[in-house]
């Protein structure tokens, strides 16, 4: 479909059916008949369209196409959007300077905000007030239902005007806020309260009466507050979400009773409290000392332990429970939360909160020995293998590390086995399967099973070494399982690793049978190492070790 405009028939002529459209865009377009999708349409002069645009290449003007009519109810407001650079200035019927009455004024159609502007010093003392209000209501339901971009463009402009007119004979402004408050929906007054438009201030006259200049002048600067409301508070208490913590801070310098204000701030913080809502009561409570006692009861409310702690974790607010005070100026102590509290919550510690412990908590190590034996029993939001063990290490002191070791390996350690063998560090893990070996043998063969398939990874970015060392603290069985089930993936250097620190002629025909001559040192090594009668028993390796240093020489 094209794109539609709307439009006001400047002329229509019935017998030869076609006239000129004025439309929003500043354009005009010539209408036929012909182009209507009904020839039997009859359209006026003045009469208010939507259509479509066309354009004739032949004679290079801009078509209006299948124009339809609109209601005029409707359009007068729609009128109103036509902007000051729409050719239609008046319609041929009335103009604005010829209305002597209000059944006059209502057939008149008004084209722009400018023109309103301009024609309400001669239409406001003679043309009733109530025909003002309705033309006014009327614009704005219709904005508001149809092109509520342009709606508080309109209101302001509207508002504009009433202000310049307050000192003549024209609608009260107080009359208009209402039929405002009537028409348009909470979120746009409140946006025209931010601009100011809305209020008033009551200004005692005998302010007037002071002869001395500067006197009178600091006392109308203190007349100005605190400032009146044209509309009722509920409308601030019914959509407090929409307020921001300024609107919050400015609404204080407002008629506003100090109920009506604690009513505003518990609608806009009534449930689901988030940190950054905490901040911003908080900041309230520092700025706002007389209703901090209020705001304190009311966050306790609504607090649970959770956010409690990720309030005295990751933020400069301070909660004050003896004095009822909530503030980000450090008003109480930092470390509100006591370790009895921390205790008694551990499955909400994250692993961010502990090391703020770390950082606040005197003698941490004391409070993480105690914590991390819960923790790790029942992980809570600890439950990845990297935030259990970077808990772990938060303890600074190797004796209480060592205390709590076996209670790391009892609860973690197996769960944890693949983000260690990715992530290996020797003397932890050493530590870690000397105190396994000496468990029971359902948890070693446990422990067994599934390090083995990790170690023999070929990329594994464990030595060959430190493999072996691992296995032989399992057992001999452990070591033997895991030789024979990677024998065939291991590199000579390796082979000669393991049999250097095995020494266990056990291996060495499996070794053998299994060399894959990579390289003339690795075989000397090999040689070097294993029984000469063993090499002599094997013909395949005695030909192939031949072969090796033939091709050396050559």
């Amino acid at each position: 479909m094209s794109q539609q405009l709307i439009g006001i028939f400047k002329w229509y002529d019935q017998d030869k059916k076609f006239g000129l459209i004025g439309a929003q865009d500043g354009k005009e377009y010539f209408f036929h008949i012909s182009n209507s999708q009904n020839e039997s349409d009859e359209f006026h002069g003045g009469e208010p369209v939507l259509f479509e645009m066309g354009y004739d290449e032949n004679k290079r003007r801009e078509l209006a196409i299948n124009p339809q009519k609109i209601d005029i109810k409707d359009f007068e407001a729609v009128l109103e959007l036509l902007e000051s650079k729409c050719t239609v200035r008046k319609v041929k019927e009335k103009t604005l300077a010829e209305t002597t009455d209000g059944e006059e004024y209502e057939k008149v159609k008004i084209h722009d905000v400018d023109l309103f502007d301009r024609a309400w010093d001669k239409i406001s003392s003679s043309i009733p007030e109530d025909v003002h209000l309705d033309l006014i209501k009327n614009s704005l339901e219709y904005l508001n239902k149809n092109r509520r971009e342009l709606l508080i463009k309109f209101a302001v402009k509207i508002l504009d005007i009433s202000k310049r007119s307050a000192n003549k004979e024209s609608v009260s402004r107080k009359v208009l806020i209402e039929k405002f408050v009537q028409v348009l929906p909470d979120d746009v007054i409140i946006e025209l309260w931010r601009k100011k438009l809305l209020e008033y201030s009551k200004i005692d006259e005998s302010i007037f009466k002071i002869k001395d200049h500067a006197k009178r002048r600091k006392e109308l600067i203190k007349s100005r507050f605190p400032r009146w409301i044209y509309f009722d508070v509920s409308v601030f208490i019914e959509n407090a979400e929409l307020l921001s913590k300024q609107d919050l801070l400015n609404l204080t310098r407002y008629k506003v009773s100090d109920t009506d204000y604690l009513k505003i701030i518990k609608s806009k913080f009534s449930s689901n409290l988030t940190v950054d809502n905490i901040k911003e009561i908080a900041d309230l409570s520092d700025k706002l000392e007389k209703f901090a006692p209020a705001l304190f009861d009311h966050v306790n409310s609504l607090l649970d332990n959770s956010l409690l702690i990720e309030v005295w974790a990751f933020t400069y607010v301070s909660i004050d429970f003896e004095k009822r005070r909530i503030s980000k100026q450090r008003y109480g102590s930092s470390n509100f939360l006591s370790d009895e509290f921390l205790l008694n919550n551990y499955a909400l510690l994250s692993l961010k909160a502990l090391e703020v412990i770390v950082r606040r908590k005197y003698k941490s190590d004391e409070i993480l020995s105690k914590l991390l034996p819960k923790i790790f029993k029942n992980p809570g939001r600890l439950s990845s293998p990297h935030d259990t063990l970077k808990a772990y290490n938060l303890i600074q002191f190797n004796e209480t590390k060592d205390e709590l070791l076996p209670v790391y390996v009892k609860t973690s350690f197996e769960k944890s086995l693949e983000y260690l063998v990715d992530n290996y560090s020797h003397n932890f893990f050493y530590s870690c399967i000397e105190f396994v070996s000496g468990m029971d043998e359902e948890f070693r063969e446990r422990i067994k099973r599934k390090l083995i398939p990790l170690f023999l990874v070929n990329d594994s970015s464990i030595r060959m070494y430190d493999r072996v060392k691992v296995m032989s603290i399992l057992g001999n069985d452990a070591l033997a399982e895991f030789y024979k089930k990677g024998v065939n993936k291991f590199s000579d250097s390796d082979k000669v690793v393991f049999l250097e620190i095995v020494n266990d002629p056990l291996y060495n025909q499996l070794t053998i049978n299994e060399w894959n001559f990579e390289s003339a040192n690795a075989t000397k090594k090999l040689i070097s190492i294993i029984d000469d009668q063993d090499i002599r028993n094997n013909e395949l390796f005695m030909r192939r070790v031949k072969s090796q240093i033939e091709e050396q020489i050559s």
